[in-house]
Formats: structure tokens, sequence, C-alpha cells
């Protein structure tokens, strides 16, 4: 098996408890982001500025009609390359506002006003599941069914909105919010489509990551966890999100990704979308305890053909379910 484990690179590009990592902006998007505290956008008064991250920029504001607080994403301008993209968002945060779910960051509003484009969401107080797994001992890791309760409580974030119609698109462990009572909820649901009009390969998005980077702080769907049909750019379907949904639980349990890649840029791209194809899946660690019938049930979910993975989050979660209460571990195979 080939090319570098796939460790945990730290990489944090979107809330975390709505506190995005400070990044570089452009002179031009940070211009259009130039609201202050005290102002407003929409009906919503701006109190405070969470933090700015690789969407756009986080703020703590006050409906004042509901007498609530919320948090506010003003989204980067360049990510709305176009009104179709614009619209695209808007259409699917409406639909998420009409979902309420447990493990759902409720959405409450989306417009447009003087040419930026907003959310207004639940104001999570937390912290992120990626955050929680950069900084936990092994100990703490070997703690498996506490990391898979937590997956499993996203994965029913994601079946649910499945069932809306909406896809995520950049379902990762730094998109999963955990408050400080033990919610788990996903944040960030279809904001990975306004990379724009037509799927893109990332082969052909490696030519201005350096832009891309500078103006929003990170590259639009985590490559780490994507499925093959998202790094060749192909049409997706809601099986896309149960591949970055497996990478990720596969991560919580292991302390590693399934598959491993080698050089830089486009260079990492191919040597991943080919790890993955060949079905190269880097093996638990050897004082795993995670039953086998776990590691088996996440296979499945991440076979490169979308027909030979789980027909929907439904069938993977209740696998997932019953694979869980098996107490008798055997030796995980490669």
């Amino acid at each position: 098996m080939g090319g570098q484990k796939p460790e945990d690179d730290g990489e944090a590009s979107t809330v975390a408890h709505l506190r995005d990592q400070t990044v570089p902006a452009s002179r031009d998007s940070q211009t259009a982001l130039d609201l202050q505290v005290g102002g407003s956008i929409g009906r919503y008064r701006l109190d405070s500025r969470i933090g700015a991250g690789a969407m756009g920029v986080v703020w703590c504001a006050l409906d004042p009609q509901l007498d609530r607080r919320v948090a506010i994403k003003v989204l980067h301008p360049n990510l709305a390359r176009s009104v179709e993209a614009s619209n695209r968002l808007l259409r699917e945060a409406r639909a998420m506002a009409k979902l309420s779910h447990r493990a759902v960051v409720t959405v409450h509003d989306a417009g447009e006003v003087d040419g930026r484009l907003f959310l207004a969401m639940e104001l999570v107080d937390g912290t992120t599941l990626g955050q929680m797994l950069r900084t936990r001992t092994e100990a703490e890791r070997q703690d498996w069914r506490k990391w898979l309760e937590m997956m499993l409580a996203a994965g029913r974030g994601l079946e649910a909105a499945h069932g809306a119609g909406v896809l995520h698109r950049d379902f990762k462990p730094d998109n999963v919010l955990v408050d400080t009572k033990g919610r788990v909820c996903v944040a960030d649901f279809g904001l990975a489509t306004l990379g724009g009009d037509r799927p893109q390969p990332i082969s052909e998005r490696i030519s201005k990551l350096a832009l891309e980077l500078t103006t929003t702080g990170a590259l639009l769907g985590t490559p780490a966890y994507m499925s093959p049909q998202q790094l060749r750019g192909e049409v997706i379907d809601a099986r896309a999100d149960q591949f970055n949904f497996c990478v990720a639980t596969y991560e919580a349990l292991y302390g590693h990704r399934p598959f491993g890649s080698e050089g830089q840029g486009l260079e990492m791209i191919e040597s991943l979308e080919a790890s993955i194809e060949r079905g190269d899946v880097w093996p638990p660690p050897a004082d795993s305890a995670v039953p086998t019938q776990i590691h088996d049930v996440l296979r499945i979910g991440l076979a490169a053909d979308p027909e030979q993975r789980w027909r929907n989050m439904a069938a993977l979660l209740a696998a997932l379910e019953r694979a869980k209460a098996i107490r008798k571990t055997t030796k995980h195979s490669a």
C-alpha cells in the first residue's frame, strides 16, 4: 500500500461554534464585508464579530423582531460567482429553514442585501468535532463508543437533510458542531455549491488554489474527505455525502483517514483518487478495540463506485447501529 499515512492535518475551514479560524482576505472581499458593530444587515443588528473563515465573516447579531440572538454568516462575494449560484444557495437555505432536526444547525433566514449574501442561523455555544479530534489524547481515542455515537448523531442530521432534498457536499469533522451540553449538529449545508455553476474537477481548481486561499481561506470542498466523483467534478448525489461521512467516521474511530496520498497539489489529488479507486484503505491501529464489523460497514460506504455503497444514509446508520452492538472483536484485515 503506497502513500503517506493520512494523519489529521489540522485543517479547519468552516464554522467552529460559529467561531471560524481567522484567515487573510483580499482587499476587495474585505471591503465588501466591511460591516461594523452596531450596523445591520437586513433586519439583524450586528453586535459582535465572531470570526472570519473560509466562507465569510460570522457575526453575533440580534433579531429584534423575535428578540433572539443569532449567528449571521455574511458570505465572501467571490463565492457567489453568478446569479445562478446565488439563487441555488438561497433555495437550499430556505429548504433547510423548513427542516427542524436536533442534529442540524437551524437556518432561520437567508437573503441578499446590497449585494451581500447572508445566512441567519442558530447560535451554537461549543466547539467542532474536528477540534475535539485534533486535541484528544490516545486514551480518549480508545473510547470508540463515544466517537461513534457522535458520528451517528451527525449522520442523522445528514439523513434528515437528504430527506429535505439538500446535499451537504462538504461534510467533515470541522462542519460538525458540539455544544456545551453534548448536542451534535451539522452546519454549512450546501455552501460548497458556490464554487461555480458546473461541477469542476479538482485538477482544474488546483491552479487557482493560491488565489482561493487568499480570498476565502480554503479550497471549497475539502479534498481529503471527497469522493472520487467529487474529485473528478462529476455530478453527485447523496452517496457522495455518505462517502464523506465514512471518511470522517473512520478518522474519528481510528485516528487517521482511510486513504493515503503522495506529493502536493495536483499530484496529491491524483494519488488520493488512485488510492480510493484501488481500495487501498489504511488498516486500523493494532490497539483498536472497534469491532471489525464496524470497519466492514465503513468499507462499503468508502467504495469508489457509488453503486457499491449503501443505498442511503438510513441503511448505513442502521448497519452501524447493528455492528456496535456486537461485543466480540476479531483481528482487522487491511
